[in-house]
Order: C-alpha cells, then structure tokens, then sequence
C-alpha cells in the first residue's frame, strides 16, 4: 500500500480526497507533525502559488541534523551568504524529505468579473467570506448576467528522490476542471453529514453544474461524484502513478490469514445489547481480571464524526450516525478492524455496534471473534441507568424507552436474530453476571493489561512521545477522579508525574501546553473525548483507558532488560 501524506488544515477537503482515493490501495494519512504544514502565500499566480507551497512543505517536513545546521548557516546574519541561500536551503529540503505527500488548490473563475485575470481565482475562499449571494447576484447583473463559471482543482504530488527519473520533476501538477454556472437564486443548503465538501461555506453551494438545476452541495453523492473536479485530478494522479511509477494502486480481494493467537487462550468478543443491558460494566470486568482490550464501537462513530466536521456543534451526532449507518454500515467495523491490527497479543472486547450490516467485516476478519448479545428487562434498565448517574442520565422512563426505539432504528433488535449470535440475559446481581459469562465463554485469568500497582517510578528512564505521555498522565488521573481536563491541566499533569520519563536524545522533554494543544487540534483520536464549551476539556474514552494500559505495558516490556 502506497503511503502518501496529504498537507491540509481542512477536515472537509481531507475527507474528500480520501473517499476519492476508497478504492485504490492507497492509505492517506494527515500531516506528521503537529503545527502549520506549511506556508500558503496569498498570491494569484498559481505556478507560483504551488512552488512555494511545496517548497515550505518540504523545509518543515524535512528534519534532519543536516538540514537544521545548513540552516542556520545559511541565515547566520554573520555568515556572507546570509539571508541569500533560500533556493539552496529549498535543495537540502528536497534531497532530505522522504515523505510522499500532496497538497490541492482549488480556484474559481467566474466569467462575467474575469476581465484582465481569472476571477476570484484563487482568492475564492477569502472571497467568498466577505460576500453574500446578494452581493454576487448584483455584480453579475451590472456586468450583463454572464453566469458561467468553472471550478478547478491542482493536486500537487512531491516525490522524493528515490520516486525521480532522469527527467522527473521534484513534483507534478494534476488539475481537474468543472464547467456549470452560478445559481439564479440563493438555495438553501445544510452540509452533507456524510460529505461535508457538500457544504453551506464554499463555493459548492452556488455552482451549479452544466446540465443541473440546484447546486453541487445539494446534489446526492452520486450524481455529484460525476461533476467532481477534484475527482479528475485524482484520477490523473492515480494514473500518473500506476504508468510512471510502476505502481498497482487499484484494490484486489485479499485473502484472510488466520488469526495468530498470542500468549493467551481467552477468545475475542463482540457484545451487543441496549442501554444499560451490562455491556461496558462486563468490559471493564474482563479488562481488569482477564486482560482484555476494550474498544467502544462509539468511539470510533464519534472518531468519523470529528475527521468530516471537526468540533462542529451544528450537525447532531445521533443524526450523522444514522445517516453513516444507511450510507456506508461498515463505516465503524472498518475503523476498529484497522485499529485491531496492531494488538495481535491481546484478547479484545467490541461494545456498542448496534446494526447487523456492521457483522460482517467482523464475521470476516482474521480474529476469529464469539458473538454474545446482552438482554434485560427495560424497567431494570431504567433503574440501572438512574443508579449509575452518569453524565447522559434520562430520568424519564418514556424518554429512556425513545433510546432503544432509536438504537431499533439502527438495527438493534435485529442483530440478536442473527445467527452469530448467542443471547445471555442479565436480571440478578452483577456477582452472578460475571460468573455465569465467565463460566459460559471458560474464560481463563491472563492479566496481560495492566490495572493495579502501576506507578510513574515504573516508567522512569523510559522515551515516550507526546501521545504515550498523555494517555499515560490521564491513565492515572483516572484512578482519582475520571475528570475533564484542559490541555494546560494536562500538561501539568505529564511534566509533574511523567517529566523523568520523557526523554529523548539523553535529555529530559518539558511538555508545553501548546504542544497538547496542537496534539489535539490537529490529531483526531478514539482515545479521547472531548467536553465543548468557552474551554475546550478532554479525557480518556472507554477504547482510551484500554489502549493507555496497553501503551503502558509495552513501555513497561520494553524496560525490562533495564531493569533485570
């Protein structure tokens, strides 16, 4: 699989060129570092426009010893050569940098305003901010209602120096072009829950494409992936790479493996039930006496939510997941099928999946997984929901009943009729509850997560990255108080408990709070929830907690030999 980073702070544009890139073995990821990708100049020359961007791209991409100290001679004010070796400072960048990445700029040309230049070009987001549709309507007829106009993308590919040929360029340059023309009226759209590039912000929600009557952000999916510009410069990159680059990029049917099992007999578990049946409280049993790694199937719903519409507050959850479950219903077995990947060793426990379409990937994957479905009577349900108190009560017995006719709509009571599933009921104490599972799946004890006795003196001398550290900080927070907290509390919270742990190069990291704050403005994670508010606050998921313990194994594993 080709691995290619695309350059963008835009959650709308990434999630688009990914669904463009679904069905070729290509695996997109975000920019590596937390900051700025690079510098975008304001200025309408888009050859330009392109060659600055990539070569800032490459600069803060490329960080090696040798990069950094060529640097500094080459802008030493005491140095003769200072302030004049940027064209030389943007060779070394390209000569060091390694990653494949991409960077998509999309202009406008609207006919009637184009007079000496395109118009607004490549200005159009700026644009498009400080004007209404009236504002644009009035101009376009006070210049004769000219109302064409065509969108274009360029999608920038660099390639580092073992992708080149003899006549290859640093990087290439593939454009798409739609034609259509700028609606008579202002129509009234909401983003696409599902596809947010159909949005209310951009010039999609004026454009209509030659031969439609509404706008591209109304169209259904279908008929607007044929009017996709940036559709055709995917395309032409795909091609670009299987014919030059010798790649095969379009996905083939893969065989399953078998699952290896690791150093435990315990079997892997899908548990399904409605509210308040026992499925997360059973989770947390199994992850304390037997090992388990928990994944709440939630998570990784609220994970897609966050990479379409970031922190967005105007599109409701429960509706996008039950517009995400009609439209694509393998969108969170896909994601937890990935995330299991790397936890071949560990038993797993799957809570939260609610509709039979999300089975199969999970009847397929190479784990080979027992498929048990929690049932309890809904009055003791109720009273269960108001004993436990948490955040998300409903005092109301009618309002609790709409949960599970809601939960029915996704699926719910169709998911105990498959034939995978065994259903176990949970009426009397919690006490008889484990036992009678643990008897029923003869689980045996393991132990491989870590629960009780961890200490930060365990893990001194040990070389963690930022994401480790946190987890690692809220992991034991939580054992006092499963709190909401700021990025600033959170990097108290690491620099007073974990600071000798974080080292790198011999030298203990201090972690600043504007390291976590970019950590997670720009990393969108399962492990962690967040609380909106004047305050952005967070702390750790369900699928967190299990993935900090396993975090703190592996360190723990890898300290060993230093300890012994």
């Amino acid at each position: 699989m080709l691995e290619i980073f695309f350059l963008t702070s835009s959650l709308a544009k990434f999630d688009h060129i990914q669904y463009l890139l679904k069905d070729y073995d290509v695996l997109l990821r975000p920019q590596p570092d937390y900051g700025k990708a690079y510098e975008e100049p304001r200025i309408l020359d888009r050859e330009e426009l392109l060659r600055k961007s990539v070569n800032d791209a490459n600069v803060r991409l490329a960080r090696t010893n040798r990069l950094v100290a060529q640097k500094k001679k080459l802008f030493d004010p005491t140095t003769p050569q200072a302030g004049e070796g940027i064209e030389e400072l943007f060779r070394l960048a390209s000569d060091n940098q390694e990653k494949i990445f991409i960077i998509e700029d999309t202009s406008v040309k609207i006919d009637a305003l184009s007079k000496d230049t395109e118009f607004p070009g490549l200005d159009v987001k700026y644009w498009m901010m400080s004007n209404s549709f009236q504002d644009v309507d009035r101009q376009l007829i006070e210049n004769g209602n000219d109302r064409r106009a065509t969108v274009r993308s360029d999608l920038v590919i660099y390639l580092p120096p073992h992708y080149r040929g003899p006549d290859s360029s640093e990087y290439e340059v593939f454009t798409g072009i739609s034609a259509g023309s700028i609606a008579t009226e202002e129509f009234f759209v909401q983003t696409n829950p599902f596809y947010p590039w159909l949005d209310n912000k951009t010039f999609n929600k004026w454009f209509v494409p030659e031969g439609e009557d509404v706008p591209l952000s109304l169209l259904p999916i279908e008929v607007a992936d044929t009017y996709d510009f940036r559709l055709k410069a995917v395309e032409r990159l795909i091609e670009y790479l299987e014919t030059r680059l010798n790649l095969k990029l379009k996905k083939r049917s893969r065989a399953r493996t078998p699952f290896q099992v690791g150093m435990f007999d315990n079997p892997s578990l899908v548990v399904c039930g409605p509210t308040c049946a026992g499925k997360t409280v059973l989770a947390a049993h199994l992850a304390r006496i037997y090992g388990y790694y928990h994944v709440e199937a939630s998570d990784f719903m609220h994970l897609a939510f966050r990479r379409k519409h970031g922190d967005a507050v105007s599109i409701d959850i429960h509706k996008f997941a039950l517009e995400a479950l009609k439209i694509d219903p393998e969108i969170v077995s896909r994601q937890v099928i990935s995330h299991l990947e790397g936890l071949a060793e560990v038993p797993v426990i799957i809570t939260g999946f609610r509709s039979p379409h999300e089975m199969p990937v999970l009847v397929k994957s190479a784990r080979d997984f027992r498929f048990i479905f929690i049932e309890a009577d809904i009055q003791i349900r109720f009273q269960r929901s108001l004993r436990r108190s948490r955040e998300d009560v409903v005092p109301d017995f009618q309002k609790f009943s709409s949960r599970d006719a809601i939960q029915d709509q996704m699926g719910l009571s169709l998911v105990k009729k498959l034939e995978v599933f065994h259903v176990q009921k949970n009426e009397d104490t919690l006490r008889r509850y484990f036992r009678e599972f643990s008897r029923s799946q003869k689980l045996s004890a393991y132990g491989k997560l870590p629960h009780r006795n961890l200490s930060y003196q365990k893990f001194k001398g040990a070389s963690l990255t930022l994401q480790s550290a946190i987890l690692l900080a809220l992991l034991f927070d939580m054992r006092i108080e499963h709190r909401y907290l700021t990025t600033t509390e959170i990097a108290k919270l690491v620099n007073a408990n974990l600071r000798i742990a974080r080292v790198f190069g011999g030298k203990e990291i201090i972690t600043d709070k504007n390291n976590v704050s970019r950590y997670f403005n720009q990393k969108v994670s399962p492990f962690f929830e967040v609380k909106l508010g004047k305050i952005r606050r967070y702390r750790l998921s369900s699928t967190g907690v299990s993935h900090a313990r396993h975090t703190a194994q592996t360190v723990l594993n890898a300290l060993a030999p230093q300890l012994s």
